[in-house]
């Protein structure tokens, strides 16, 4: 006889559940003190720890995904935050994209 699966009790479904509290919580924060969406947030924090990586590096490095780094970056005009990182090209590598921004002047990425 199969034993039947108590969804509830399966561990990787409790991480997941966690990992959304976690996540909610966070992104409250964020957006609370700061007006930051969870993947600015994210992005500015990588990029505070990493000065100079590319949108490729700051996807890998945040397990997110490339065209939503673009879209974080590309959005840092719409909030009154000035922290959000603007992309460059990157002289050595033409299709490279570097992302450049200052991003320790409200100290949020410390949060």
């Amino acid at each position: 006889m199969k034993k039947q699966l108590i969804l509830e009790n399966f561990p990787p479904y409790r991480l997941w559940i966690l990992s959304n509290i976690v996540s909610g919580t966070l992104a409250s924060t964020c957006d609370k003190r700061f007006g930051l969406s969870l993947p600015e947030w994210r992005v500015i924090a990588t990029l505070a720890r990493f000065p100079g990586l590319s949108a490729a590096e700051v996807a890998e490095r945040t397990l997110m995904d490339k065209v939503a780094v673009s879209r974080t970056v590309s959005s840092g005009g719409s909030h009154s935050v000035e922290d959000i990182p603007r992309s460059r090209r990157s002289p050595s590598h033409r299709q490279q994209t570097c992302v450049n921004g200052a991003v320790s002047k409200t100290g949020c990425h410390d949060a």
